[in-house]
């Protein structure tokens, strides 16, 4: 009853603050309230939210709560702490003795009716336990032949209330399609079946966010190309200019090219140029590049997902540009978060050549796009473009929303030392960052250094 009594006001208190400062948000909500009870309940796990966050996604009367969960033994060796925990739903997993060990304790919650929750993935990140933990919840299942749920958590990666009450994070609780365990088949083939279950509850999502993000860009092509007329990004073309080496020689590849604008720069300079491929994700961005560059035998489009891998081979490209696209990576072969911007990064090193050049930009940590505008003053009473009056309010109001996802952490804007320690990481050396577009932006400049194994 003090279990049943806790997560009930903890889903009064938690979720009214959940819609009131974060971007809240639960996909897939009809498979939670149609599976059988009592559930097992399998998730992604990075901070100690988590259980809650589930919780929240329900509804007060579902009777799926108060759910018991799966818990690191180390956490009920504190005398006062372990009384919490027992107090919010959780039981030490005891995974270290044997799954066979491990499984009795949730199959008598599972027995009385009580749902459990199990968090593969971070519980325990060492082995052993990490990979007797994949196979918990399926041999749970087949003993007591409840379902699995599983869920994927997004935006919970470094989660602490000072994030949530400051409105920066968008939070989703997505559900699968239940998995119930089938007469005579492995504990290898359910795990394996389970897994596809989370697969499923990450990619509605990732398709999720995708939705929304390809709605956004669409809407802002139709005028993009009139932000080239603000003298802020005048500047920045300026900067990348500089940046890029005095001969711009070979084979180049322009990632998420817009209208263009990077092409333009990049034919300044060009001294025994071979290809320009433009790429970009929109197909509206891309037929503005088309028209603007028709007739030049050097310069391609193409369509280029950056969540993917690129089509090109290892060691092809020059050089790389990308102005202001690449934190907008929000996953990259299912991964999400900040390492989606670190896997793009990693592909566009693998298509440079050793010693090959990447120029590419992005809004610093706490833009503020406010200032790019007052900065853009002379351009809004610039005669001799008008359109770019007509078009100022409609920039702003995209730049304010890019701006609001990268305050949420959607998009991933980084200080400087983050960006320079990922950067050498990936094995990128010769790095260079200056300050731009209103000192809300950096233009980075960095070489595939040559000492590194593919």
């Amino acid at each position: 009853m003090l279990i049943w009594l806790g997560h009930r006001l903890i889903w009064v208190v938690f979720r009214p603050i959940l819609g009131i400062f974060s971007d809240f948000k639960v996909l897939g909500s009809n498979h939670l309230h149609k599976t059988p009870r009592p559930v097992i309940i399998v998730s992604n796990h990075e901070s100690h939210f988590d259980p809650f966050l589930i919780s929240a996604a329900t509804r007060i009367t579902a009777n799926i709560m108060p759910i018991r969960f799966f818990t690191r033994d180390i956490f009920f060796e504190q005398f006062f702490f372990k009384y919490v925990l027992k107090a919010l739903g959780a039981f030490p997993g005891r995974i270290g003795a044997g799954i066979e060990t491990a499984s009795l304790q949730p199959g008598i919650y599972l027995k009385a009716g009580k749902t459990i929750g199990i968090f593969p993935e971070w519980c325990f990140p060492d082995e052993p336990d990490i990979s007797r933990m994949q196979s918990i919840a399926p041999l749970v299942s087949q003993q007591s032949r409840r379902p699995i749920l599983p869920v994927f958590l997004y935006g919970i990666q470094g989660l602490y209330w000072r994030k949530i009450f400051a409105r920066r994070k968008k939070i989703i609780v997505s559900f699968a399609s239940p998995i119930c365990p089938k007469d005579g088949e492995s504990l290898g083939n359910y795990t394996e079946r389970v897994q596809v279950g989370m697969s499923e509850a990450k990619v509605r999502c990732i398709k999720y966010l995708e939705k929304e993000s390809t709605k956004f860009w669409t809407s802002y092509a139709g005028f993009y190309k009139y932000l080239e007329l603000a003298e802020p990004y005048q500047r920045m073309k300026t900067t990348i200019t500089s940046l890029l080496p005095e001969k711009v020689y070979g084979r180049w590849l322009d990632v998420g090219t817009g209208s263009g604008a990077m092409v333009d720069v990049l034919l300044t300079k060009q001294s025994g140029l071979k290809e320009i491929i433009a790429t970009d994700f929109s197909q509206e961005m891309l037929t503005i590049a088309e028209e603007r560059f028709r007739g030049n035998p050097i310069v391609k489009t193409e369509s280029l997902d950056l969540s993917r891998k690129h089509p090109y081979r290892t060691n092809y490209f020059d050089g790389v540009v990308a102005n202001l696209v690449l934190p907008y990576v929000m996953h990259h072969e299912g991964v999400v978060g900040a390492s989606a911007l670190r896997r793009a990064l990693l592909e566009i090193r693998r298509v440079l050549k050793p010693g090959g050049t990447l120029i590419w930009s992005t809004p610093k940590r706490g833009v503020n796009f406010i200032f790019v505008a007052i900065a853009s003053w002379r351009s809004f009473g610039d005669r001799k473009h008008p359109e770019y009056r007509s078009y100022a309010w409609q920039i702003l109001k995209h730049a304010m929303r890019i701006q609001e996802w990268g305050r949420r952490e959607i998009y991933n804007f980084l200080s400087l030392s983050e960006l320079e320690e990922m950067l050498h990481e990936i094995g990128f050396a010769n790095i260079t960052l200056r300050s731009s577009l209103a000192g809300q932006a950096y233009v980075i400049s960095c070489q595939k250094a040559k000492d590194r194994d593919e």
